[in-house]
Parts: C-alpha cells; structure tokens; sequence
C-alpha cells in the first residue's frame, strides 16, 4: 500500500477516538453521580441540623410562619437562644436578614429594612413582618427560609 487508507480504514475508529470517547463517557458519569453526591454530604441534608446551626450561628430559634392581616403580611416569629448572637445578627445590613422562597413558584421575599433598634432578650419571642407580594403566600404554603448559607426547608405556613 502506498500510504493511502481506505473508505473501511477511515470508518474505523481508532484507538486515540476510542480512548476520547471512553474517557468523555466517565466524566459524564461522575459529573451526573458524584457532583450531587458531593454536594448533599457539604450541606446539612437533616432539618435538625439546620434548626442547630441556626440556633448556634444566628442565636434565634425560628417558632412560627404564619399569615396575618388578611392575607397579606407572613408573621415571622422567633425566640432568643443566645442575645449577643441575636443582636448581632438581627441588627446588621437587612439584605442578611432572614429571606423567604416560596417553593412552588421560587418567589424570593426579602425583609424590609429596619429603623428601630431592639435589645434582644435571652427567652423572649419576637417577630419580624414580610410582605405578600401579589397574594403568593397562603396558608398551607411551603417555603424555604434562608438565613446566610443555611436553608430550613418545607416550613408550612399556617
């Protein structure tokens, strides 16, 4: 032959086009199984972890999400684990204040800013008040509250 493949030859994949795909294929794979995996092991997955981490990062100890005021205002309630904690957080930028997500739609509803300053007491109860934009919140709908990187998920609205 002199140095010419073909028409079979040139059909055939080679070994290198063998090895490509292969390799494309177990990238694939791990991507799809493991990067989850992965991920699930990084975040706290168990509901009572995340109420703990909450409770130690944030010094709060979240009661109650329920609607008020004919529909259009989410009651946030709260109860003081750790004052210093509590004040610190609740006191600071409101863009880090606690934030709702409604799950069925993904309509996020942050906290309005704040102009009053609170003392923080260890025990007592208080709360914060959230808009209802547009109605999306009802009784009955599950939310995710997002505090920093932690997330309490599937909190039902009462």
């Amino acid at each position: 032959m002199n140095g010419i493949l073909t028409r079979t030859q040139l059909n055939r994949p080679g070994r290198l086009t063998r090895l490509t795909l292969l390799v494309s294929l177990a990238l694939f794979l791990m991507i799809v199984f493991l990067v989850p995996a992965i991920q699930a092991r990084m975040t706290p997955y168990n509901q009572d972890d995340v109420v703990a981490a909450i409770e130690d990062q944030y010094g709060i100890h979240i009661t109650m999400l329920a609607m008020t005021a004919g529909g259009g205002v989410i009651d946030f309630r709260f109860q003081i684990v750790d004052p210093e904690k509590a004040n610190n957080y609740m006191h600071g930028p409101y863009e880090d204040l606690p934030a709702l997500v409604v799950e069925h739609n993904g309509t996020r509803i942050d906290p309005r800013p704040h102009t009053h300053h609170v003392n923080y007491e260890f025990g007592r109860t208080y709360y914060a008040l959230y808009r209802n934009p547009g109605g999306v919140v009802k009784a009955g709908t599950r939310v995710t509250i997002i505090l920093g990187n932690l997330q309490l998920k599937h909190i039902v609205v009462r």
